[in-house]
């Protein structure tokens, strides 16, 4: 078994760890202009940015990663639908678990909506920032906080539990600072965490949380066009 420590340069950490807190209090900001046109299409430069960055950070993990995983390709795609699949039931038995506990409360039926043509197709800008996502947080959460520090005893476990912690928090703007809706989110975090240490690429991880992220984001485009055309 490698036991080699990864060197972490501590100027990049910072500056990764930096990118989802500049994001959040800019995306309260930005939530507080009225204007929906000019306001979707900021906090997707935003995002983008912060992914750019991000990706620019940590190119050389990315790219030493990909040689090793587009080998075989279609079945590790495979294994990250399996693990996407496996995402989904965690999320809903922690939710089943915490709403037993009454700690969060059931699901209700939403609210009745109405959408025009117009209305659809501006709603799908937000939808495109889950599809950016993976790529920032496993670099940030699960390599930058968690990965580079495999091998290093407790600290390892340390880091484990912190990435998880600060990938729910992470959703803090999703869930209007609830931290009790937050905590799914952590275990899915230890989840993603854990995919990593056991499979030693990112990639595995971006492809699944990709995958987990636009099983969602497609059931929101289908639902929203239906509607759509039915109130027409």
């Amino acid at each position: 078994m490698d036991k080699t420590q990864m060197r972490i340069d501590r100027k990049k950490l910072i500056i990764v760890a930096l990118i989802p807190i500049v994001e959040l209090f800019l995306g309260e900001v930005l939530g507080k202009v009225p204007n929906l046109m000019i306001r979707l299409p900021l906090a997707l430069l935003l995002f983008f940015t912060g992914m750019l960055l991000a990706i620019y950070l940590y190119r050389d993990v990315l790219k030493k990663d990909w040689q090793i995983f587009k080998k075989r390709l279609w079945l590790k795609l495979l294994i990250a639908l399996a693990l996407m699949f496996a995402t989904q039931f965690l999320l809903w038995l922690v939710r089943q678990g915490m709403m037993s506990l009454n700690l969060i409360p059931k699901a209700t039926e939403s609210a009745s909506l109405s959408f025009d043509l117009q209305t659809t197709m501006l709603s799908f800008l937000p939808t495109l920032l889950p599809l950016m996502a993976p790529f920032v947080e496993e670099i940030i959460f699960r390599h930058a906080l968690f990965y580079q520090w495999k091998n290093r005893g407790a600290l390892t476990w340390v880091m484990f539990g912190l990435s998880a912690i600060l990938f729910g928090l992470v959703h803090w703007n999703n869930f209007q600072g609830n931290v009790m809706q937050m905590i799914p989110y952590m275990f899915s975090g230890a989840f993603f965490a854990l995919i990593y240490y056991r499979s030693k690429n990112i990639w595995m991880n971006i492809s699944t949380h990709f995958l987990f992220n636009f099983s969602n984001v497609a059931l929101t485009w289908l639902g929203m066009i239906l509607l759509a055309f039915i109130q027409q």
